[in-house]
């Protein structure tokens, strides 16, 4: 999913980043040089996706003993996403399978409607979409790359993850546990890759109602340093989650799916 915090600390670093060049390197008389953009990453190109069908919200079916959902070339979720006053439309496509390092993993890629956002300090940043690819055993997110264009240039970050398991993930049920180690860097270099450690538990099932419909869900409740900083609520049905709150970074950003489509 889209960590709007780690892209509102980036912003943050550039313009520090900016500030500190110009009073360090010209004098007050002299203006202070442009900063040439760095090329734009190319995200990988969506596939044509067939317009989202939202089936009959009903409870959704917990997956078979040992195995996560299997996801296929195509399936896609729709997801609102409010952030104070600000909503955009998620588009999450499978776009298929390919080895990240020595892990198989879905790719997909999500895009942003509209695609300009206010993040930082009333600055503009242009996100068109992002990539991600979750682990075809577990469906952990293990990387996500971003392209972040503002003031002038452009930053890719990319999320990359350990995940540990001291049992088996699936089926889901209350009370498992696992820890995510997240590494994040960014290109051009801002500041040097951070780590953190996160706790992540599934805490209760419940009935959620979103646009899409009402589905039986795993509540499943993110801590890092002690504190919540995500709650997801994930159904089998939907293979995805249905909603999700990240309280990670200022104000709660909160997922609400629309529709999706998933093969059988």
């Amino acid at each position: 999913m889209k960590y709007r915090h780690v892209l509102m600390v980036f912003v943050a670093l550039l313009v520090v980043t900016l500030a500190v060049a110009a009073a360090a390197c010209c004098p007050p008389a002299t203006p202070s040089p442009t900063p040439t953009p760095t090329p734009e990453a190319t995200p990988g190109e969506t596939p044509e996706a067939t317009p989202a069908e939202t089936p009959e919200g009903t409870p959704g079916e917990t997956p078979a003993a040992g195995t996560a959902p299997t996801l296929a070339t195509g399936d896609q979720w729709v997801w609102s996403v409010t952030y104070g006053s600000q909503t955009n439309t998620y588009t999450e496509v499978v776009t298929g399978e390919e080895q990240v390092d020595s892990t198989m993993a879905y790719s997909t890629e999500i895009t942003i409607d509209p695609d300009s956002e206010r993040l930082y300090s009333g600055i503009d940043a242009t996100i068109s979409g992002y990539e991600r690819w979750l682990d075809t055993e577990n469906l952990d997110e293990i990387k996500s790359v971003m392209p972040i264009e503002a003031m002038g240039m452009t930053i890719t970050a990319t999320i990359e993850s350990t995940v540990t398991h001291a049992t088996a993930k699936w089926p889901l049920a209350v009370g498992t546990t696992w820890t995510v180690e997240r590494s994040t860097t960014v290109n051009p270099p801002l500041a040097s890759p951070s780590t953190v450690t996160r706790t992540v538990t599934v805490e209760a099932e419940e009935d959620v109602t979103v646009p899409a419909g009402t589905f039986t869900c795993f509540k499943i409740v993110t801590t890092e340093g002690g504190e919540v900083v995500k709650t997801e609520w994930f159904s089998g049905e939907v293979k995805n989650n249905v909603k999700v709150i990240d309280t990670a970074f200022g104000e709660d950003e909160t997922w609400e799916l629309t529709s999706y489509t998933v093969a059988e």
